[in-house]
């Protein structure tokens, strides 16, 4: 889950899920702008201008190295291995 308070940004949390995840250093994934929009991550899940969480259910999902990425308007950030019939759940961060 990301905090704002420990996380200056989603992207931020997402780079650290998916390194905590996958045991992928962070300087050797994929760069996230290369994949997907930051700042419209940050502004469809991250949280209002004043801290707080976004109501509603909104999910972003996209791919990193090989896995599904799945970041909730909740502050929930999953990541999932792919394989060749299904994704199967990795964890949950």
């Amino acid at each position: 889950m990301f905090d704002r308070t420990e996380y200056a940004t989603v992207s931020e949390a997402v780079v650290d899920a998916v390194a905590s995840v996958t045991a992928i250093d962070p300087l050797e994934m994929d760069p996230l702008y290369s994949l997907i929009d930051l700042d419209a991550l940050e502004r469809i899940v991250g949280p209002k201008l004043n801290g707080q969480r976004r109501n509603g259910n909104v999910t972003v999902e996209f791919q990193v190295n090989g896995h599904d990425v799945v970041v909730r308007s909740d502050g929930l950030i999953y990541v999932f291995e792919r394989t060749e019939t299904h994704p199967e759940r990795m964890d949950e961060r």
